[in-house]
């Protein structure tokens, strides 16, 4: 990715808040082994290696607590449950070699370094996984203990030695390949012609499209975690929306233009895209935007290395494309955490060049728009089962992926992983004298609210010597309040005294903490 790195002229960001998200959404917040899937061998890929702090390697994950046995002389109905995990099906005679990777210069390009080892792969064999840093994996072994290579950059010659070293050598079901798995699925999804929207993977067709502010495409991803686990190396998965505006930055500003006072147009801009996330459309990098410059447009010439470039020269030269617009304003932005470590500095990017993503808080607020999206993102347990079922099929008709993963020996069950489980018998709930029921709904919600309601607790604890702090303003809540709790206090026979009364002046924080 080349884009133009300006130092900010005011100094560091002051910090303005976010106004859009770029996590997905998702349909149920969940407890995974990693949230979000490893580095692959593409170029669209993370320099951050496999497993960025997501715990890929922490071993087989338990499940069942070290003191609860098997639940088979527990009583209740037996029946099977149908989880969101595919397993993977290994070899269990095959040897995986493992070598670290240095570069000689330094490349700090993960690009250039895939390239680098990809045309090298004929040493390496059909199986091979590079992480982008300085770990591979492959089924062949090497001959020599160290070997070196040389190759040649694409972009300005430069000669690279690259020198592998042997580490060690892996068993297919060992914590080590948790990495090279995750690896290999996310060069599935691409295969797939899923695209990479920040951190994810999405399908480029969107699953649906609303008319509201000027339109918004959902696209549907696939969030993949594998990991080992009590009953074998499971690959989870879940079902991510990502919403996409459809007009780019540019059309939205000629809109805010239009509908703007001139004295008040760059503040009103300024609001409308500070701290939002918008998506570069020609490689589907992610920026957060600081500021937008009204004193720079296209025209503006910057320092390359090529020598000094306008805006406009330099996407016609590097990705033959022709900017429209010559009088747009230039959006500041900082790199999402994915590229940090490559782009350190501001950038500044085209409106015309960029869509914004997420969800506003104007629109994570707008009630009828929430109902819309909910309709396309929220599914029926057995929508997701069929979703699921229907993804992995698609993923094991694919020619490409069936060909890398025969390399590698390895597949997965077409059906998704189903767990023994039991329907308990039902719960007695037992309150005051001669009260005990066992109803059905406590078998199928736990809720055990409306059989509280108005009955007697076996024991209560009285409520003698409590204050009740309020702003003068909000007496009326306060007093509606104290009648709520003595109402129900009684019927459940719970003695409640009188509370010290405090009103403030005020609600500050230093009034309440001032009384």
């Amino acid at each position: 990715m080349e884009e133009f790195r300006q130092a900010r002229s005011r100094g560091k960001s002051r910090g303005r808040p976010q106004t859009t998200s770029e996590q997905p959404l998702r349909l149920h917040p969940r407890s995974l082994t990693s949230t979000e899937p490893v580095a692959s061998t593409s170029s669209q890929e993370s320099e951050a290696g496999a497993l960025r702090g997501r715990g890929g390697l922490r071993g087989a994950m338990a499940i069942r607590p070290t003191d609860v046995g098997p639940a088979g002389d527990s009583g209740g109905n037996s029946i099977k449950l149908v989880t969101n995990f595919f397993k993977l099906l290994l070899p269990s005679d095959q040897i995986v070699y493992q070598y670290h990777v240095n570069f000689e210069p330094e490349i700090l390009s993960v690009k250039v370094r895939r390239g680098l080892m990809t045309s090298n792969s004929e040493i390496f064999g059909r199986a091979f996984v590079f992480d982008g840093t300085a770990d591979l994996k492959t089924l062949n072994e090497l001959s020599e203990d160290k070997l070196t290579l040389t190759s040649v950059t694409h972009r300005d010659n430069t000669i690279v030695t690259i020198t592998l070293k042997p580490v060690k050598k892996l068993a297919y079901g060992s914590n080590e390949m948790i990495r090279c798995y995750n690896t290999q699925m996310r060069k599935n999804l691409i295969y797939l012609e899923f695209m990479l929207i920040g951190r994810y993977f999405y399908n480029k067709t969107p699953i649906g499209q609303l008319s509201d502010y000027d339109g918004i495409n959902v696209h549907q991803g696939a969030l993949t975690a594998i990991n080992d686990h009590e009953c074998g190396i499971l690959m989870t998965c879940d079902p991510i929306f990502k919403c996409v505006r459809k007009n780019c930055v540019d059309v939205i500003i000629r809109n805010l233009v239009r509908s703007t006072q001139p004295q008040l147009l760059k503040n009103v801009v300024r609001r409308e895209f500070t701290g939002a996330i918008v998506m570069t459309h020609y490689n589907n990098k992610t920026y957060r935007v600081e500021d937008v410059d009204f004193d720079k447009n296209p025209l503006h010439s910057f320092e390359s290395s090529k020598g000094s470039q306008t805006y406009i020269e330099y996407y016609q030269s590097h990705y033959q494309i022709q900017i429209k617009d010559y009088a747009q304003p230039l959006l500041l932005c900082l790199p999402s955490e994915r590229y940090k470590k490559v782009e350190r500095q501001h950038v500044y990017l085209i409106p015309e060049l960029c869509v914004l993503t997420g969800l506003t808080e104007k629109q994570r607020q707008d009630f009828k728009f929430g109902r819309k999206l909910s309709q396309l993102s929220r599914l029926e347990p057995a929508d997701r089962v069929n979703r699921l079922n229907d993804f992995m099929s698609k993923l094991l008709s694919n020619e490409k992926v069936e060909s890398e993963m025969r390399a590698w020996n390895i597949g997965f069950e077409r059906g998704l992983l189903e767990v023994p489980a039991k329907i308990l018998a039902k719960e007695k709930l037992v309150m005051g004298p001669s009260f005990t029921h066992s109803a059905s709904n406590l078998e199928i919600t736990g809720d055990f609210f409306t059989l509280m309601q108005n009955k007697m607790l076996i024991k209560s604890i009285p409520l003698e010597n409590w204050m009740l702090i309020y702003p003068t303003s909000e007496q009326r809540v306060a007093i509606t309040f104290q009648n709520a709790l003595k109402n129900i206090s009684s019927e459940m026979r719970i003695p409640v005294s009188k509370p010290a009364d405090t009103e403030l002046n005020g609600d500050r924080t230093n009034t309440y903490l001032n009384a």
